[in-house]
């Protein structure tokens, strides 16, 4: 199970290791290559340097801004406190240097993955954020589509592979519908065990 990035992570796993993976869940997962989009590109284009960003966030960081503001005491929505001060804390202590770092390597990254899969008849769930609620914000629409897109074409991962829209959620669908993962997952374990009915609709893709 991987989110954001960690989508080409779990595919690489699951290369790699195949007879220890029993499923792929997608939560909003990258995808390889994706930034080589033409939407993407003209969208980065438009954005100041990354050098810029991460100076900009570590002098946020070392001023202690997120904690004045109370970012590392506020909650999230279905959590209880114990995981809500968990999450608070990892916004306040972010190790940037192995984010950049991360980040730097994202093409690299999508070059060692992009030639993974299709996994046959492995089990795969596909949850996706929001395309309006993307667009309501400020991602410019063209991301937004190439992304909605990528995000379906993680269906032909597998013959067995389902979608699911995230309905009012951004990228952070474990934050925003933390209900619907909690409810899906837990299923979609039980149908790989074979304790519960496979689902009927494979290759579908539902707004939830």
């Amino acid at each position: 199970m991987g989110h954001s990035i960690a989508g080409m992570y779990i595919r690489d796993y699951a290369t790699r290791y195949p007879a220890e993976a029993a499923g792929l869940i997608f939560v909003d997962g990258s995808t390889p290559l994706q930034e080589q989009n033409p939407a993407f590109k003209a969208a980065f284009a438009k954005k100041p340097f990354d050098w810029i960003h991460t100076l900009q966030r570590r002098a946020l960081f070392s001023m202690g801004i997120p904690r004045l503001s109370g970012a590392c005491s506020r909650g999230f929505p279905g959590f209880d406190a114990r995981a809500a001060r968990l999450q608070a804390e990892d916004l306040c202590h972010l190790q940037w240097n192995a984010i950049d770092a991360e980040m730097e390597s994202f093409d690299r990254s999508g070059m060692e993955t992009v030639h993974t899969g299709p996994y046959g008849a492995l089990p795969v769930l596909i949850f996706s954020q929001d395309t309006a609620k993307a667009t309501a914000g400020d991602e410019p629409p063209d991301v937004a589509k190439a992304w909605n897109q990528m995000q379906e074409d993680l269906k032909k991962l597998s013959t067995r592979s389902r979608r699911i829209i995230a309905k009012g959620s951004t990228h952070y669908v474990q934050l925003d519908r933390s209900e619907l993962i909690e409810r899906e997952v837990p299923l979609f374990i039980e149908q790989i065990r074979g304790t519960v009915s496979p689902p009927g609709n494979y290759g579908s893709t539902t707004t939830e």
